[in-house]
């Protein structure tokens, strides 16, 4: 293959792994997160929506989702950057069976939502994928890639999920 055709062909390759048509479908839930123990939905606060890119659009300074080796790995990554956008991310809230290690370094933009669907995707290739869980009362959950995000009221479980 010549040199022209191989530089067409990583160009391509690098639209086609960048192009929304292609991106992984992350389940979003129009309900709050409800911690196993609490008494109901109703008792648990809603914030606002996440507006950093609306604060991107207008000027104010933007907070980019940057990872490093410094990092560790996934968990920590996704703590800190929760923090960041004011969302809620505890121990709990990561139901893999153990951490993912950083091994490169990334810019995942200004969106705090794309840029964990960006940071998880990368996991898909390995053999522990697992995919984001986003709650109306702003609570991040990382899950295996073969579950479904489900809130738990109790004993109960519900499972109801929507594309974003």
């Amino acid at each position: 293959m010549n040199k022209k055709w191989y530089k067409f062909l990583l160009l391509a390759a690098s639209i086609y792994a960048n192009s929304a048509v292609f991106a992984q479908a992350v389940k979003s839930i129009d309900a709050p997160y409800i911690t196993p123990g609490t008494k109901s939905a109703a008792t648990t606060p809603v914030s606002g929506t996440d507006t950093t890119a609306l604060d991107a659009a207008i000027g104010a300074k933007a907070v980019h989702y940057i990872v490093t080796r410094a990092d560790d790995n996934f968990r920590l990554t996704l703590a800190r950057w929760s923090k960041t956008a004011g969302w809620e991310f505890a121990p709990e809230h990561w139901a893999a069976p153990r951490d993912i290690p950083i091994t490169g370094a990334a810019d995942f933009g200004v969106d705090f939502k794309s840029a964990v669907r960006g940071l998880l995707r990368a996991s898909e290739l390995a053999d522990m994928p697992v995919q984001p869980c986003f709650y109306s009362n702003s609570v991040l959950r990382v899950i295996p890639i073969n579950e479904l995000c489900a809130r738990s009221t109790g004993s109960n479980t519900n499972t109801s999920t929507a594309a974003n």
